[in-house]
């Protein structure tokens, strides 16, 4: 969710330009379920939790200019060199024009394969510490209005900061432990 919630919030100020598909859509909500239900969550909280993430589906697509990627699935059944499951994020990044994968998954997303549409798969911590080194004031002006806009409960800026280390996030973390009064 931290993560998201930070992407979006740069997506939507334009620092970048976000790509995604129904189909990335469907993957992300699949995981925050059996997220949930690891956690055990309720019959009547998994309900409710089904109808947050189709209201942060909608507002997604409706916060980011163009994101939504379609007719992307036949290209998906061309690229025999990416695992199965992964194929519709590689070909939703193609129709999107998109060049970068960011995802925690490298791994699954052979280098070969992506070079040949100038794709590359980033890991999320190189990707924010690229954005701050473009243009660290917009990036600390938004990780302020990610931060700040939680308020139930509200998050200090060592507990947001101690939220991305434990999202394998460091070298972002340590960016912003450098300009805390910033955020």
């Amino acid at each position: 969710m931290h993560l998201r919630s930070l992407l979006m919030w740069m997506a939507s100020s334009e620092l970048f330009r976000a790509k995604w598909s129904a189909d990335i859509h469907d993957e992300w909500t699949r995981n925050v379920v059996k997220i949930r239900k690891k956690k055990g969550a309720s019959d009547g909280e998994l309900a409710a939790l089904a109808t947050d993430i189709q209201a942060t589906r909608k507002d997604m697509d409706q916060a980011v200019r163009d994101a939504l990627v379609t007719g992307y699935e036949e290209l998906a059944k061309t690229l025999t060199e990416t695992s199965e499951e992964d194929r519709h994020v590689v070909a939703a990044a193609i129709v999107g024009s998109a060049e970068l994968i960011v995802t925690y998954n490298l791994k699954d997303f052979p280098k070969a394969e992506l070079s040949k549409f100038n794709l590359e798969a980033i890991h999320p911590d190189d990707f924010l510490s690229d954005q701050a080194d473009l243009d660290p004031d917009k990036c600390l002006a938004l990780v302020k209005k990610d931060r700040t806009h939680f308020k139930k409960p509200p998050i200090s800026v060592d507990d947001y900061i101690a939220i991305l280390k434990k999202l394998d996030l460091g070298k972002f973390a340590t960016f912003l432990e450098a300009n805390k009064a910033k955020i």
